[in-house]
């Protein structure tokens, strides 16, 4: 499978698959006309922080933010499924919006953004656990 990349104001930007690729959803998700989407922001938010997503669709919105599932260090991710593109942004601790353009997605589409944010970013003061990783424990 191939990967387009587009750059947008200093924003990295990779959507998996190629524009006008064949490919069958599920046949649940093809009679309901809608498909599982992610979107993967790849930053490292500090000890204490968070990743949240604003926007249009897929039961997001540009009042209040949806806290993002933290996968490891560096990557925080939203999954859903869509019928219609959205349009969205990340930001940190759902108070520092990231630098450039709104993005788009489209159902069924993987996307994976390398955000920039301003100088308060450093400075925000956490307002969820930090993401950790459980360590196991034995008894």
């Amino acid at each position: 499978m191939k990967t387009n990349t587009n750059m947008a104001n200093a924003d990295e930007v990779i959507f998996s698959g190629t524009p006008g690729e064949s490919r069958r959803p599920s046949t649940t998700a093809a009679l309901a006309g809608s498909a599982l989407t992610t979107v993967e922001v790849k930053f490292n938010a500090g000890f204490g922080n968070s990743v949240f997503l604003r926007g249009n669709g897929g039961g997001l919105n540009w009042e209040r933010g949806i806290p993002l599932v933290c996968v490891d260090g560096e990557t925080w991710r939203w999954s859903g499924t869509i019928q219609e593109p959205i349009v969205f942004k990340p930001l940190i601790n759902d108070r520092v919006w990231a630098t450039g353009s709104d993005l788009k997605i489209k159902p069924g589409q993987k996307l994976e953004v390398r955000p920039t944010f301003g100088w308060p970013a450093l400075i925000i003061p956490a307002v969820r656990e930090p993401c950790s990783i459980p360590a196991s424990t034995s008894k």
